[in-house]
C-alpha cells in the first residue's frame, strides 16, 4: 500500500474523514469496544485478581519493563507450579492487609478496666514476579490470554517512527504522558486487527504532537479527566488517528468503532457538531507535522 503524497492528497483525506465523521453524527449512539484484549492484572497461579493500589503498582511495573502481560505470582507459587525464577530478575511489591488481634483496655460500666481483643488491619507487603520473568510457558499457565499473529505494514511503521516518538509496549494501556513525553502502548499481538493496533498507536501519537515542542496544544487551561479540554483532545487525537490511518492506505473510511468514540466524548460536549471542524483542523496540523507534509487547513477552518 502505498503512501499518499503531496498536499492536495493530504488535504483530500482530512476533507474525507471530517465530512464522514459528521455524517457519523447521524448514527447517534454505537457501542465502543476496546480493540485489543485487555486482561486486568492478576496472580497466575492463585487466579486472584489485583485490585486498588496494586493495579497501579503492577500497570507502573509492565511500562516500565515492558511486560506484555500482566500476570505475576509470588517466588514460592512459582515454585508450586513446576517453575523458576530466572537468573539476575528482581520482584515487584504487591501490598495486602493481613489481620491482626491486639489486646485493648476498655473501661466497664463499674469503672474496672478489663482486656478486650479487637482486630485491626495490618498493612503487608510481599514480592511477585511477571510470567516473562519466569521459565513457565504462558498458555500453559493462562487460558485469558489471547494473541494474534501479524505481519508488520511497513509504511504505517515508517510513519509511527518517522519524528522518532518514544514508544514502549507492555501492559494493557494505550496512553501519552505528558510529563516523560512517552507513549505507551499494548503489544501488537494483541490487537486482533492489525489496523486497530495501528490506528490506536496513531491516536497517541497524535496526542504526543501536542506537547509544547510540537504543536502545543496542552498550555491553554485544565486537561485533566473529563474536562471540556480533554474531551476536545480526544477528538483531535481519534480524529488525526483515522487521517493518519488513511494516509498510509490502511483505512479508506472511518471505522464504526471510531465514529462510536467520536461519539460517545461529543456526548459529553453536548454534541456541538462545530467542535469537529475545530477538532479536524488541529488533528491536521498533527498530522502535517508528523507526515512532513505542508497542507492547508481542513475546509478553511482555523486554529
Amino acid at each position: 500500500m502505498g503512501t499518499t503524497k503531496g498536499a492536495t492528497g493530504t488535504n483530500k483525506i482530512a476533507d474525507m474523514v471530517t465530512q464522514q465523521v459528521i455524517e457519523g453524527l447521524k448514527l447517534g449512539k454505537i457501542p465502543w469496544q476496546k480493540p485489543w484484549s485487555a486482561v486486568h492484572p492478576h496472580n497466575f497461579a492463585s487466579k486472584h485478581q489485583y485490585k486498588g493500589t496494586n493495579i497501579l503498582l503492577l500497570g507502573i511495573a509492565c511500562t516500565n519493563k515492558g511486560y506484555e502481560h500482566p500476570l505475576f505470582a509470588s517466588y514460592k507459587q512459582i515454585q508450586t507450579i513446576g517453575g523458576r525464577i530466572k537468573k539476575g530478575e528482581r520482584g515487584h511489591v504487591v501490598v495486602f492487609y493481613k489481620p491482626l488481634e491486639v489486646e485493648k483496655d476498655v473501661e466497664l460500666a463499674d469503672g474496672t478496666i478489663t482486656k478486650q481483643l479487637k482486630t485491626i488491619p495490618l498493612l503487608r507487603y510481599k514480592t511477585v514476579f511477571n510470567i516473562s520473568q519466569t521459565d513457565l510457558d504462558l498458555k500453559a499457565v493462562s487460558e485469558t490470554i489471547k494473541e494474534f499473529t501479524h505481519k508488520p505494514d511497513m509504511n504505517a511503521e515508517q510513519l509511527l517512527h518517522k519524528q522518532k516518538p518514544i514508544i514502549r509496549h507492555g501492559g494493557d494501556r494505550a496512553c501519552y504522558s505528558p510529563v516523560t513525553d512517552t507513549i505507551n502502548m499494548p503489544t501488537v499481538k494483541s490487537f486482533e486487527s492489525q489496523s486497530e493496533y495501528y490506528l490506536t498507536a496513531y491516536h497517541e501519537l497524535t496526542h504526543w504532537t501536542g506537547h509544547k515542542s510540537r504543536c502545543n496544544r496542552f498550555d491553554d487551561g485544565d486537561h485533566s479527566f473529563g474536562s471540556e479540554l480533554y474531551s476536545k483532545e480526544e477528538l483531535v487525537a481519534e480524529i488525526g488517528a483515522n487521517m493518519l490511518s488513511n494516509y498510509v492506505g490502511l483505512k479508506r473510511a472511518v471505522s464504526k468503532n471510531s465514529q462510536a468514540y467520536i461519539n460517545g466524548w461529543l456526548s459529553k460536549l453536548k454534541n456541538d457538531s462545530r467542535l469537529i471542524i475545530s477538532a479536524s483542523s488541529k488533528a491536521q496540523q498533527a498530522t502535517v507535522y508528523i507526515t512532513g507534509k505542508q497542507a492547508q487547513a481542513v475546509g478553511g477552518a482555523t486554529k
